[in-house]
């Protein structure tokens, strides 16, 4: 599929890790290089492959305060500790900024901007979704904790432990994309 959806003599990839001289690591954003990050004790939530009702169920009986973005909602409003807000990204990015750590999909560019930022990490993958199960896979090697399922256990015991990773994720796309052209 690859040879014909995306036809290239070279071809760089872009991971978690460098598991190969093609495979770099993950490029960050401007607007995240740019933020100045905190941990102000609550928690940053984006899950749309879960309805808001089941994050709320789960995450009311986990006592740290949760701020969910949440494709489904409208307008923000609170129950209990789960604040829920509509999407935008510059509040996104406010407490993406503030947060103490990241619930969210297996994707790519969260879970790499959480890691980052220096910021806690918990991922679910979006079931049935291959490329999800395999960054979750690779998540789990570098040691980050993740479920199949929105488990309050796991999740509470993610909340109550010490598990920050350090990674370097260097800003050098524009060195990345000249050696490539140089080469081809």
């Amino acid at each position: 599929m690859l040879k014909y959806y995306v036809p290239s003599k070279r071809r760089i990839g872009f991971h978690f890790e460098s598991y190969h001289p093609q495979i770099k690591k993950p490029v960050i954003r401007r607007k995240i290089r740019n933020l100045n990050p905190n941990k102000k004790g609550f928690y940053l939530v984006y899950l749309p492959s879960f309805s808001d009702e089941n994050i709320i169920k789960v995450l009311k009986q986990i006592p740290v305060k949760w701020k969910v973005f949440s494709k489904y909602s409208k307008l923000q409003f609170r129950e209990n500790n789960v604040e829920v807000f509509p999407i935008d990204e510059f509040q996104y990015l406010q407490a993406f900024e503030n947060c103490e750590g990241i619930l969210c999909n297996a994707g790519f560019e969260s879970p790499a901007e959480a890691l980052f930022m220096d910021k806690k990490l918990f991922v679910i993958p979006i079931h049935n979704q291959y490329e999800q199960e395999c960054n979750a896979c690779a998540l789990d090697k570098m040691g980050i904790p993740n479920s199949k399922i929105l488990d309050k256990t796991e999740i509470e015991n993610w909340v109550n432990s010490d598990l920050y990773f350090h990674v370097d994720y260097p800003d050098d796309i524009e060195s990345i994309l000249l050696n490539e052209v140089l080469h081809f």
